[in-house]
C-alpha cells in the first residue's frame, strides 16, 4: 500500500513539484533511511522502528526514483536516439536491480544485514549527488528545450 500510494502522488505531483526535487529529496530520504536502519539494526533497537524506517524508505524509493525515472528518461535523449537509449537505459534499470536482488542475501550472509543497509545508504547517497550535480529539471520544458541543454 505504501509503494502504491507513494507511486501515485509522485505522477500526480511530478509535473507541479518537478523531476529534480523529487529525486534530490526522495533519495536523500532514502539514504538517511538506509543509514538510520542500519544504525537500529547494529544497535539492536525494537523491530517496530526498523519497520517504521523500512515503511520510509518505500514510500520515498516510489515517491522519487520509480515515480520520476520513468517520466524522465524519455525526456533526457534527444530525439535521433530516443527509442535506442531508453531501451537501454531500461535494461540497465531491470539489470541492476536483478544483480543488487541477487547479491543481497550473498552480501549479508558474508557482512551482516547492518553493512548491506550502510552499502545501500552510500549508494543512494551516490545517487542524490549525481541526481544534484548532474540532472537537469525538464519540467515545463519542451523536449526540443531539453536537447539544448545537453548540446550547450
Amino acid at each position: 500500500m505504501i509503494n502504491l500510494l507513494a507511486t501515485l502522488v509522485a505522477i500526480w505531483k511530478v509535473d507541479r513539484w518537478g523531476r529534480r526535487p523529487l529525486l534530490i529529496w526522495g533519495m536523500a530520504l532514502v539514504t538517511a533511511a538506509m543509514a538510520l536502519t542500519a544504525i537500529l539494526l547494529l544497535l539492536k533497537a525494537p523491530a517496530i522502528w526498523i519497520v517504521v524506517l523500512l515503511c520510509l524508505y518505500m514510500g520515498c524509493v516510489a515517491l522519487s526514483i520509480c515515480g520520476v525515472i520513468w517520466v524522465l528518461l524519455p525526456e533526457i535523449f534527444p530525439n535521433r536516439i530516443r527509442g535506442r537509449a531508453v531501451s537501454i537505459a531500461t535494461f540497465a534499470v531491470w539489470t541492476t536491480n536483478t544483480i543488487a536482488t541477487l547479491l543481497f542475501p550473498l552480501y549479508v550472509e558474508e557482512y551482516g544485514v547492518h553493512t548491506g543497509f550502510f552499502t545501500f545508504a552510500g549508494l543512494c547517497l551516490a545517487a542524490t549527488l549525481f541526481f544534484w550535480r548532474l540532472v537537469p529539471e525538464t519540467k515545463g520544458k519542451s523536449l526540443e528545450e531539453i536537447e539544448q541543454h545537453w548540446v550547450r
